[in-house]
């Protein structure tokens, strides 16, 4: 229930929840965690658990039940009295797969690394070789997350058709990343799940909060015309024909050049669209810096105002969260949104 607003007397408090192979790991364990850090990307790595333990129980680090490779690990932050007296926000982090095993002494440190990827290291670990025909991006999606037992959700209006693609020794993370890049999909592993999902379409959302410059602890900006095209002409073998075409999208003088392979011109003119808006995103970019927001999610967007030029609505690529005995910090890398050429 709301209250009354904080007051500097009352301060905020977290309280991390660690579970280890669905255990969850005991008071005095906990209070010897020395740093988390939790990274939030929007695509192209996985989201990623650091937690580092020192002076902690022998018996937890080095005993026959202590973490090990391959468990699994979920994570979550009670916010106390975060914006209200008496308010306890509940912060999931996620579910990750335990991937590196670091122990040093003395003192007794244990810093164990995690990833949210499927237990199945196969997923990122085993090359192989496929060529899949007359399918889209969609159906190739939830097959791979079948394969390994996970959710998928295709958060995308565009039926994106693959006449014929090679998957040549590519684990399925890659191949399936590079591919849903490759027409402008972003894709997410997260709590059990592939999510395969529209840039334009998340770009539109409302913003989660706007920040003025006083709201930031520190921020960095740059904006730069280097590496910008408007527009994009892509040059394509056809398989059947071997006759080389060219597919051109958008005008103007900064022309990006593009050489793939495409089933046709249709399909050539969807990777150019894709590939050129793939360069504008890094036009305009920033890091900042601000009080913990449980509401801020990478993929989600924040606008800036009241500070000239800087002003403008921007996707959240990566949140990293810090917490430790100094506090709880929140870093955001962050570009504006520009205005996606279409055709």
């Amino acid at each position: 229930m709301k209250t009354s607003k904080i007051s500097k007397e009352i301060p905020r408090k977290v309280e991390p929840q660690i579970k280890i192979n669905r255990k969850k790991t005991p008071k005095e364990i906990t209070n010897r965690i020395q740093e988390i850090e939790y990274v939030d990307p929007a695509t192209g790595e996985s989201d990623s658990l650091d937690i580092t333990f020192s002076n902690a129980d022998k018996s937890f680090i080095l005993g026959k039940t202590s973490p090990k490779k391959g468990d699994k690990i979920s994570a979550r932050l009670y916010l106390f009295n975060w914006q209200y007296l008496e308010e306890k926000i509940d912060l999931y982090l996620g579910s990750f797969t335990l991937d590196d095993v670091s122990i040093s002494g003395r003192p007794l440190i244990a810093k164990y690394s995690a990833l949210s990827i499927p237990s199945k290291t196969s997923f990122k670990n085993t090359p192989r070789s496929k060529t899949w025909k007359s399918t889209t991006l969609k159906a190739i999606g939830r097959s791979i997350a079948k394969r390994y037992g996970l959710e998928f959700v295709y958060d995308s209006g565009a039926v994106i058709k693959i006449k014929s693609i090679k998957q040549s020794s590519q684990n399925d993370c890659e191949f399936l990343y590079a591919l849903a890049k490759k027409y402008g999909q972003g894709m997410k592993v997260y709590c059990g799940k592939i999510i395969i999902y529209s840039k334009a379409k998340y770009e539109a959302k409302k913003s989660l909060v706007t920040y003025k410059e006083t709201d930031l602890i520190s921020w960095s900006f740059n904006d730069s015309i280097y590496k910008t095209y408007t527009g994009a002409k892509m040059k394509y073998t056809n398989a059947k024909s071997n006759k080389t075409y060219t597919a051109s999208v958008g005008g103007g003088s900064r022309i990006l050049h593009i050489n793939e392979k495409a089933d046709s011109k249709a399909d050539a003119r969807l990777q150019a669209i894709a590939k050129l808006n793939e360069e504008n995103e890094t036009a305009t970019t920033m890091e900042i810096e601000v009080k913990p927001n449980p509401k801020l999610i990478a993929t989600g967007t924040l606008t800036i105002t009241d500070m000239g030029q800087v002003n403008g609505k921007y996707f959240i690529n990566k949140i990293t969260h810090t917490i430790n005995r100094n506090g709880y910090t929140m870093k955001l890398e962050i570009r504006k949104i520009q205005k996606r050429i279409k055709k």
